[in-house]
């Protein structure tokens, strides 16, 4: 397991070695947020960190269960912070971490909970390890904070959104993915399998009606400025529709559909029935 990146710098300006049942190992620096963690044995925990720095990592957190131990609530899911890892030969180790932002608010309220955790299992699902995607990282860590305050459901679609885009996934919006005409609110449809929107003209078999308003909303997050989502007036309608469009590709081109989606779906059921 070779070493990623800039390491941790001793106190003489050096690379530290740091000796671990006998092997010599590198220390490097990560600013990350907790993807996912599975205990293991009685003490441990195995997390998945997405980093600026390095991309996805898969690193062992030693001790977690004991009380006094401050990795504990740093390797909680969401939980964003500077990481310090000593590189391993199948799973690097934990061996400090600083949180900076916990967000209790994402673990305690189950809706925020089941979008959040949306996000971060697409970023797991779609980032191979150790390949580093810094607009990814940024976009991720500014979705959860907005979260924070926002309705999970709008920071989700805008999430999303961009997400697909930076992927290179994002649909055809403003021309018909098929003729490339220019296409209109009046008889538009989406296809998931063709890329984006068609025509009134054009047709596929998986295509279904996208209504003026659920386009107008995906062209506005996928080129929103993030402060201006408290301001943008959605409906309900609007929302389920463009949510349709996304989430139709998604699966489109994602090998796993997410757990979190069938979480978000049960939610939803639940609320209809009151």
């Amino acid at each position: 397991h070779s070493p990623r990146g800039p390491k941790f710098q001793g106190a003489q300006g050096r690379q530290d070695p740091w000796r671990w049942e006998g092997e010599a190992r590198m220390l490097y620096r990560a600013e990350a947020v907790v993807l996912k963690g599975k205990e293991f044995g009685e003490k441990d925990r195995i997390v998945t960190l997405y980093s600026r720095q390095h991309g996805k990592i898969r690193a062992i957190a030693k001790g977690v269960k004991k009380p006094q131990s401050s990795l504990g609530p740093a390797t909680e899911p969401f939980s964003y912070g500077t990481f310090l890892l000593a590189t391993g030969k199948n799973l690097d180790v934990v061996t400090q971490a600083r949180i900076k932002e916990p967000f209790p608010p994402l673990r305690e309220d189950m809706e925020r909970m089941a979008y959040a955790s949306l996000l971060v299992e697409l970023v797991d699902l779609a980032s191979p390890e150790g390949e580093p995607n810094p607009e990814l990282f940024d976009l991720l860590v500014g979705s959860l904070f907005r979260m924070k305050r926002l309705k999970p459901r709008i920071v989700a679609l805008e999430f999303l959104a961009k997400f697909l885009d930076l992927l290179g996934w994002g649909p055809s919006l403003e021309r018909c993915a098929k003729c490339e005409a220019e296409v209109s609110a009046e008889g538009l449809k989406f296809s998931p399998g063709t890329g984006g929107v068609l025509c009134a003209t054009c047709k596929a078999e998986d295509a279904f009606p996208l209504s003026g308003e659920a386009w107008a909303i995906m062209k506005t997050l996928r080129r929103a400025d993030p402060s201006l989502l408290p301001r943008l007036r959605i409906t309900r309608a609007g929302l389920e529709g463009a949510e349709r469009a996304y989430f139709s590709l998604l699966a489109r081109h994602a090998e796993i559909v997410p757990k979190s989606l069938e979480v978000i779906r049960r939610l939803r059921e639940e609320v209809r029935r009151g």
